[in-house]
């Protein structure tokens, strides 16, 4: 059975759905738990810049003041940071962007870092999954790095939004990396819900096919307005329903 992650929603609305998988069981938090709060991971926005021009994106790459990287002197200052304020056993390690393979080396050099450290360390990377090449893929690959792939659906949704500076869609590069390394670790699928891609049960299942060990879902907010952010809400709650479907079909 493979993960459905689906997060995004807030106010009274995500209330709604807390509460609802709290009573179906898909939440269990405990109150009050020792050290609930204690910081073990860490998210490191490599850059700014990005090789598409997803529509949806909340980084104006027009604006040349936004092109920051970066660098490996801060990078490390972060990790010794989170060494001294965390005693958790194991540390997460997330690269971000952006796209962050357009700031590899800084990537290479805080893992090859954290192996020279003794402490424990998770890594992963959140990828368009475009840059990925032999040489980046038997990086991650040997360091046990968890590739997380930003993928919408089928190449038709898909490219309706996460397109090339010159218009061209991504999807068939997308998929490219994607067989290559479906049968080599455990991919996790990013999507961003837009009125593109609505149906959640039927991208789940196109992701499903793809190998994806885990499918991750966040609508877009400055798209989902109005009634489509409350058909959003429906499908969400038909995909929780179909989850629990395959779930007792697996009991």
């Amino acid at each position: 059975m493979k993960k459905i992650v689906v997060f995004g929603s807030t106010g009274k609305i995500g209330i709604y759905l807390i509460d609802y998988l709290k009573n179906i069981g898909f939440i269990n938090y405990k109150e009050n738990e020792p050290n609930q709060y204690e910081i073990n991971s860490v998210t490191f926005f490599m850059t700014n810049k990005c090789n598409l021009k997803c529509k949806y994106c909340y980084i104006n790459q027009d604006d040349v003041s936004t092109n920051k990287e970066m660098d490996e002197i801060t990078s490390k200052k972060c990790i010794d940071y989170l060494l001294k304020i965390s005693k958790k056993e194991f540390l997460v390690i997330n690269f971000f962007g952006g796209e962050p393979l357009l700031n590899f080396d800084v990537i290479k050099s805080t893992i090859d870092y954290c192996h020279r450290l003794d402490r424990k360390f998770v890594f992963s990377v959140t990828t368009n999954g475009t840059l990925l090449d032999a040489k980046t893929m038997d990086f991650f690959l040997k360091n046990d790095v968890v590739i997380n792939i930003s993928i919408d659906g089928n190449n038709i949704i898909n490219d309706s939004n996460r397109i090339y500076t010159n218009g061209q869609g991504s999807h068939s590069k997308i998929l490219e990396s994607v067989l290559k390394l479906r049968n080599e670790t455990n991919l996790r699928a990013m999507s961003t819900i837009t009125d593109q891609n609505l149906d959640l049960v039927s991208l789940f299942k196109y992701l499903d096919n793809l190998n994806f060990y885990e499918v991750n879902m966040s609508p877009a907010y400055n798209v989902l307005v109005g009634d489509k952010f409350d058909l959003y809400i429906n499908n969400y709650i038909e995909l929780i329903r179909y989850a629990r479907k395959l779930l007792k079909e697996k009991e």
